[in-house]
């Protein structure tokens, strides 16, 4: 550990800097089928330190790309949904049957029950092409998964506001590994 504290000592600055950014922008990283391939959440300079001439700073910033667009994604959700609340200034809430199908604050809402949905309105698809009326029960329990989500416009401000922080601090992280690469580069 010693050793790895006298080299720490004589990083140049841009992989200090860069050590100081991942604090802030600690990430996960996940293969195609879910897996957690990287985790990197240091709790200080020093472990980013470590961390950082452990895995290497090629690896870091390729790993930061899923991270960046996930929260990228989240920025632009809450943004459309926070939109909603600029044209509407007397909502104090929003459901997704105010977004158009298919845009991102509809996936919001509607997303994650988008099969129970789905399979809902097959049944009665089916019902009506067959001339039957549908099981009341079935029907029931598939209704019960279409509970709509809603928001609060206090709740989405600040959820814009905490993945605003987020992405910039994990843009900064990227920027300054970038900076530590190029810097290892010309060293080279």
């Amino acid at each position: 550990m010693a050793n790895t504290a006298n080299v720490a000592l004589r990083l140049p600055p841009p992989f200090k800097e860069a050590a100081k950014a991942l604090v802030k922008a600690g990430f996960d990283e996940y293969d195609d089928v879910g897996n957690n391939v990287l985790s990197f959440h240091p709790r200080n300079t020093h472990d980013a330190i470590v961390k950082l001439m452990r895995v290497g700073v090629v690896r870091v910033l390729g790993a930061l790309d899923g991270p960046v667009k996930e929260v990228n994604h989240s920025v632009e959700t809450y943004r459309e949904i926070m939109r909603y609340f600029l044209d509407h200034p007397n909502m104090k809430t929003v459901d997704g049957s105010k977004f158009r199908i298919g845009t991102k604050a509809w996936k919001f809402f509607d997303g994650p029950d988008s099969d129970s949905r789905s399979e809902y309105e097959k049944e009665l698809a089916r019902c009506k092409k067959e001339g039957e009326s549908p099981d009341p029960d079935y029907i029931e329990e598939l209704e019960a998964n279409l509970v709509p989500y809603s928001i609060l416009q206090e709740e989405a401000m600040h959820s814009l506001a905490k993945a605003k922080d987020r992405l910039d601090n994990l843009v900064n992280a990227g920027a300054l590994l970038e900076m530590a690469r190029d810097y290892n580069e010309q060293a080279a």
